[in-house]
C-alpha cells in the first residue's frame, strides 16, 4: 500500500527521529535518490540551530496529516454511499453521451435510505471527480462502467 510521495527536498520518517525506535513502514526510490538519515539526537540539535528545519518538518507533517484526512472521510463517504450509488446505476439510462439518471436530491436520499446531506455530499464528491456532471438540473454519468468502480468490494 503506497501511503504517500515525498518529492525533492522532502522528509519523512520524522516519527523516528523525535520519538525514537523504528517505524514499521518501508521507504522505496523510484529515482535516483540521495538520504541524510538522522538520529534523534542530531535531528534535535539541527531543529534547535535551524528552526526552518523544524517549521519545514511540522509543515510537512500537516500537509500528510491532511492528505491522510481526506483519504479516509473519502473511503468514509463512499462506504456509507454504496447504497446511492447502486440507486444510481439501477436508474441510469444509457445515452449516447455515457447516461441519464433521473430524479432529485429527495428522492435519491429516500430510496437509497440516507440523509440528504449525505447524499449531496456524495454526488458533490462524484461530481468533483468528473464521475458525474450536472446538466440542466439532470445527473450524466459520461462513463458509468467507471462509477460502478466506485462501489467498495
Amino acid at each position: 500500500v503506497t501511503l504517500g510521495c515525498v518529492g525533492p527536498g522532502g522528509a519523512f520518517g520524522e516519527h523516528g527521529a523525535t520519538h525514537g525506535g523504528e517505524r514499521g513502514g518501508a521507504a522505496i526510490a523510484s529515482c535516483e535518490t540521495r538520504l541524510l538519515e538522522l538520529d534523534r539526537t542530531t535531528f534535535e540539535a539541527l531543529c534547535l540551530d535551524a528552526p526552518i528545519i523544524a517549521l519545514r518538518v511540522v509543515r510537512g507533517i500537516a500537509a500528510r496529516l491532511d492528505d491522510a484526512e481526506a483519504a479516509l472521510a473519502a473511503n468514509g463517504l463512499e462506504r456509507r454511499a454504496a447504497p446511492l450509488l447502486r440507486v444510481l446505476l439501477h436508474r441510469a439510462e444509457r445515452t449516447a453521451e455515457g447516461a441519464r439518471i433521473p430524479g432529485t436530491l429527495r428522492s435519491l436520499a429516500q430510496e437509497a435510505e440516507l440523509s440528504m446531506l449525505e447524499t449531496h455530499q456524495a454526488l458533490q464528491q462524484w461530481i468533483d471527480r468528473r464521475l458525474l456532471l450536472l446538466v440542466d438540473d439532470v445527473l450524466q454519468a459520461p462513463d458509468l462502467e467507471a462509477l460502478a468502480r466506485v462501489l467498495p468490494h
